[in-house]
């Protein structure tokens, strides 16, 4: 017994060193030291003006406030403008724009309202002034026509001319959907001046026709929120920044 107890021993000390032995390859290591890793910055930049010395920061506020423009008043064929500058620092990026409607209200049904808005029949219901307004945004050229970019920006003007100034987009306040116009300025320098338009019709060229709009739209009103956003252009728009329509995921 002691010598069968003996020799068991002796294939487990051999088994021992075969195991370390498989493990005794060579090796080397080298290391790559303060390796850093920072996300880049996207800061839109958002004025209004249309002069060098006026350009303001919009912060939130209106474009559009009813003191130059006829906003508690509006008509078939209304239209306003305001001239805007984008840019963003400092990574490129795609614009876009979307707006959201979020109080909308037919305040009295007049008789000729209910003559062409049969369903108008509580004030507190959904108005039709809304459907019946469109917004564009075009890229300025200045006031000279078929001028390329104005080099300052106190040349913006306040017009659009539909021979020399590219729509980038355009819409009804109603649509659920974001509208790409193209990509934005990366620099102060470089900011492009734009053009933002309301109309109550349909545009026709650079005129706002209000041929279309009936009493379906009278005493109604809504707000609206105007959103100016900036993509991230790389791996996400490589081939290109979208204008017109675009989905919402």
């Amino acid at each position: 017994m002691k010598k069968i107890i003996f020799s068991s021993a002796m294939i487990i000390a051999v088994a021992a060193i075969v195991v370390t032995a498989t493990t005794a390859y060579f090796s080397d290591t080298e290391t790559s030291t303060g390796n850093t890793f920072s996300a880049g910055s996207l800061d839109l930049q958002f004025q209004v003006g249309g002069a060098a010395a006026e350009w303001a920061d919009v912060d939130g506020n209106p474009l559009f406030d009813g003191v130059a423009f006829p906003l508690g008043d509006l008509k078939p064929g209304d239209q306003g403008e305001k001239t805007v500058r984008l840019w963003v620092d400092d990574n490129p990026s795609c614009g876009t724009v979307s707006v959201d409607v979020y109080e909308d209200m037919d305040n009295d049904c007049t008789e000729p309202e209910v003559d062409d808005d049969p369903t108008c029949s509580n004030p507190n219901g959904d108005g039709e002034l809304n459907d019946a307004v469109n917004w564009a945004i075009w890229l300025d050229q200045g006031v000279n026509p078929g001028f390329q970019g104005p080099e300052d920006l106190s040349e913006c003007d306040n017009d659009y001319i539909a021979q020399y100034e590219p729509m980038l987009t355009s819409g009804t306040i109603t649509e659920d959907k974001m509208y790409g116009f193209g990509e934005l300025p990366t620099t102060v320098e470089t900011a492009n001046c734009y053009g933002i338009a309301y109309c109550v019709g349909n545009w026709v060229g650079d005129t706002c026709d209000g041929t279309l709009v009936n009493n379906a739209s009278q005493s109604d009103s809504f707000k609206a929120d105007l959103i100016i956003n900036a993509l991230q252009k790389r791996n996400q728009y490589d081939e290109g920044c979208p204008t017109g329509d675009m989905e919402i995921d």
